[in-house]
């Protein structure tokens, strides 16, 4: 699953109470999120132990033949009336509807195909995740768009999409001599080209122990760069 589905940005908060007794009974719910999948959904697991952007979430994979549109009025409706406030928002081509406590977001983001499919997180609250792996440094000026940590079954990565103001080419000189002042071996760097053999990509690869690393650089309104560094099985 990719990192630009993982940054939501959400909008309009509501919140239901019939009455100062209904408020009562739905206070303890607030206090977590919601973790059922919504009637008529199946789903596979992406991954249990994952951080991003510092938050500790679960994620899973969601399709159902019912409608997008449907699909998120019902279960916006239904976190409501659990006593969540509740979100609606566009971001990315996404859909999402989202459930908000005073400790944790749950968040159902959708499309349309072939009835809906895409992804639902939940930050359980868990303490944000450590994953110990070679640190590789930013260029200068760069901004930091997310971050996602996972270990499954000791197998640890992360990924951290980049916007730099940088060229494709200067980005990939820099990221080539930080992994070779690293000591990572097998370094290099594959640029590709337009029709006038500008570089307008690169990826810049290394192997450092068990640890394995691909910088993937895009042209994009400037540079784009997505690190991925991961333990080999």
């Amino acid at each position: 699953m990719s990192t630009r589905a993982l940054s939501l940005s959400l909008a309009q908060r509501s919140a239901i109470g019939a009455s100062v007794v209904l408020g009562a009974l739905l206070a303890p719910l607030a206090r977590a999120c919601p973790e059922k999948l919504p009637s008529g959904m199946t789903a596979v697991s992406v991954g249990e132990h994952l951080s991003v952007n510092k938050l500790g979430v679960a994620i899973l994979q969601v399709e159902s033949r019912e409608s997008m549109t449907a699909l998120l009025k019902r279960t916006g409706e239904e976190w409501q009336a659990a006593g969540y406030a509740v979100k609606l928002n566009q971001a990315a081509g996404w859909h999402v509807v989202s459930a908000l406590s005073e400790k944790c977001v749950t968040t159902l983001q959708l499309v349309e195909r072939n009835g809906s499919f895409g992804y639902m997180a939940v930050n359980r609250l868990a303490k944000p995740m450590t994953v110990r792996l070679p640190e590789v440094p930013t260029p200068r000026g760069a901004r930091i768009l997310s971050n996602v940590l996972s270990d499954d079954d000791g197998r640890k990565a992360s990924t951290t999409v980049l916007a730099a103001s940088q060229s494709v080419a200067r980005l990939a000189s820099f990221y080539r001599q930080a992994l070779i002042d690293g000591r990572w071996s097998g370094v290099r760097a594959v640029a590709g080209a337009n029709d006038g053999n500008t570089p307008n990509s690169a990826i810049v690869s290394g192997q450092l122990g068990r640890e394995r690393i691909e910088i993937v650089i895009v042209e994009d309104g400037g540079s784009r760069v997505v690190v991925n560094v991961a333990t080999e099985l």
